[in-house]
């Protein structure tokens, strides 16, 4: 009996995923993790609750301090590291001058916010920072901070402090 050849992973660069055709008609959206394309998970009703309340308090603060901004829903980022071969779509982004200020991920099963936020320099960090409460959010580009517990009040999750 002849064993089944593995198949071997794509490889590719960022320019080439930026015009890769999935072959995917259904709109499921796809990173690119150390040059191979790796599929999302789709949302869960939690994790949604969650995103739409830091877009909606970032949208707020927005809004009504009259900034030049914008909240974008999965912005597609090159980190610094590795940028030739990593393309990532965080849960949201908020740009200003220059795009891309700061990006960040929420966790649906603790109170956790992680954060990748724009260096000085222009470039992306080679690690996040995890919130967690007491902490407060703060995105001193437009001047909000939020306390990380208030993000989650619409998930259904305990509001505990981690010790």
């Amino acid at each position: 009996m002849a064993a089944l050849g593995k198949r071997d992973p794509l490889s590719l660069t960022v320019a080439e995923f930026l015009t890769w055709d999935a072959d995917d008609a259904t709109g499921r959206r796809w990173q690119l993790v150390e040059g191979e394309p790796v599929l999302m998970a789709p949302a869960r009703q939690r994790r949604g609750a969650i995103q739409g309340e830091i877009a909606g308090q970032i949208g707020n603060h927005l809004n009504g301090a009259s900034l030049p901004g914008c909240l974008i829903v999965a912005p597609g980022i090159q980190p610094l590291v590795r940028s030739e071969r990593n393309f990532r779509l965080p849960d949201l982004g908020v740009t200003r001058a220059p795009p891309d200020d700061g990006v960040m991920t929420a966790d649906c099963h603790r109170m956790e916010v992680e954060l990748l936020r724009r260096e000085a320099s222009g470039g992306w960090p080679a690690s996040t920072a995890i919130l967690q409460p007491p902490v407060s959010l703060e995105l001193t580009s437009i001047g909000l901070a939020v306390p990380v517990s208030s993000l989650y009040r619409t998930a259904g999750l305990p509001d505990v402090t981690p010790a």
